[in-house]
C-alpha cells in the first residue's frame, strides 16, 4: 500500500487521536502477521514506518507519538543490552576498546581539522559534540 493510499485511508478513519492510535496499532498488527508467517517481527515495524513516513500525516503522527517514543526507546535499548552475551564479548574486549577510542578520536579530529584554517573554534566545538559533552548549548 503506497503512502498516498494509506494516508487517505487514515484520514477517513476519524479525528487525529484515532489516527494516532491506528498508526500505533498498525505496526503491531503487521508484526504479528509476519511473526505468524515465520519472519522477524521487526520487519513489520520497519515496513509500516516506511509506509507512514510517506503520508502527509507523518509529522502529526510523530508529534503525537513522541511521548510514547520517549518511553519505549530506552526500554528497547535496555532489552537489547540484556540480550548481549558478555562471555562472548570477553574475547573481543581489546578490539572493542581500540575501536571505541579510534572512533571518538576520529570524530573530534575530523571536525576540528575541517575548521582548522578558520577561527571558528566555537562552531567546531559545537559540531564535534564537545559542547554537548560539557553541557553547552549551540547557538
Amino acid at each position: 500500500m503506497s503512502g498516498g493510499r494509506l494516508g487517505s485511508l487514515m484520514k477517513r478513519i476519524g479525528p487525529p487521536e484515532v489516527i494516532t492510535v491506528f498508526a500505533f496499532e498498525l505496526p503491531l498488527l503487521l508484526d504479528g502477521l509476519l511473526e505468524w508467517a515465520g519472519l522477524a517481527m521487526i520487519i513489520g515495524s520497519y515496513i509500516m514506518g516506511l509506509s507512514l513516513s510517506r503520508t502527509d500525516l507523518a509529522l502529526e503522527i510523530h508529534r503525537r507519538l513522541d511521548p510514547i517514543i520517549d518511553v519505549l526507546v530506552p526500554v528497547f535499548f535496555c532489552v537489547m543490552g540484556m540480550l548481549i552475551d558478555l562471555h562472548a564479548l570477553a574475547v573481543l574486549w581489546k578490539a572493542g576498546l581500540v575501536f571505541s577510542v579510534l572512533s571518538v578520536f576520529s570524530k573530534f579530529s575530523v571536525t576540528h581539522c575541517r575548521h582548522w584554517p578558520s577561527d571558528s573554534t566555537e562552531r567546531a566545538r559545537s559540531e564535534s559534540g564537545w559542547a554537548w559533552c560539557h553541557g553547552e548549548r549551540s547557538r
